[in-house]
């Protein structure tokens, strides 16, 4: 594919190009990207390891029955689990009851292995009251436990089956952020960016606030990402349309 990868890029790379000759010297361009991709060619369907430990249970027909389950792996999220909590419609855990739950989930997530190979494979378990702020996990909207799994393997939220089937390779990114491949790029030219700054590892959520000083604006009351200040220039503002790529 490496090839076709590089003629992808070298139009991109091509019309970027062209869109900063048109922007002039006055505005900020800026350029993200989402995420990378990871080689998959296994699914780990993590519901079924949940129901054989009696944290999950299925009604007759073969959906989630809420009332008499307590986590599960929800079907469209980014490889996390979640507690049936009471505060949520039909749920049945109570506060007493969360750290119990949390350590048998955690207990299952260990153990699971491929049964070909015998390998684990849940390589990290992420608790986002603890690692939430530095890793942007967690909060109103997001889940109760994260986890990384080995090389090749995806999370699946199917309820029937083996817990472990194999498909056809395709590129996924449904997984842990830090690892390399997962990596996306940011690059900020314009006035007030530092010339030629190395910003090195940053997270997502901090473009936004850079680009609002960038700009001269507040950041979004929503935002809990930080300045990124090695963008910007000591000397370069706005105003005077000075500064060089980052």
């Amino acid at each position: 594919l490496r090839p076709y990868l590089d003629l992808a890029l070298s139009i991109v790379d091509d019309y970027l190009g062209h869109l900063a000759q048109r922007a002039g010297a006055s505005t900020v361009l800026a350029v993200a990207s989402d995420h990378g991709m990871i080689g998959v060619n296994r699914l780990v369907h993590f519901n079924l390891a949940l129901e054989k430990a009696g944290l999950l249970t299925l009604t007759p027909e073969g959906g989630v029955d809420l009332s008499r389950t307590q986590a599960v792996y929800f079907p469209g999220n980014s490889g996390y689990f979640l507690l049936n909590r009471v505060s949520r419609a039909q749920g049945v855990v109570t506060p007493e009851e969360e750290q119990a739950v949390l350590a048998k989930l955690r207990a299952v997530l260990s153990e699971i292995r491929d049964p070909e190979t015998r390998a684990r494979l849940v390589r990290r378990i992420l608790d986002p009251r603890q690692d939430g702020r530095e890793l942007g996990l967690g909060g109103p909207q997001g889940g109760d436990l994260y986890v990384t799994l080995a090389p090749g393997y995806q999370p699946s939220a199917a309820l029937r089956g083996d817990l472990v089937t194999k498909r056809p390779p395709r590129g996924d990114h449904l997984l842990d952020p830090e690892r390399r491949e997962m990596h996306a790029a940011f690059t900020v030219s314009g006035p007030g960016v530092a010339a030629g700054a190395d910003l090195g590892l940053i997270h997502q959520v901090d473009v936004a606030p850079t680009l609002s000083a960038l700009l001269g604006l507040e950041p979004p009351a929503q935002a809990v990402g930080q300045v990124l200040r090695e963008a910007l220039s000591p000397r370069a503002t706005v105003a005077t349309g000075q500064g060089q790529p980052a």
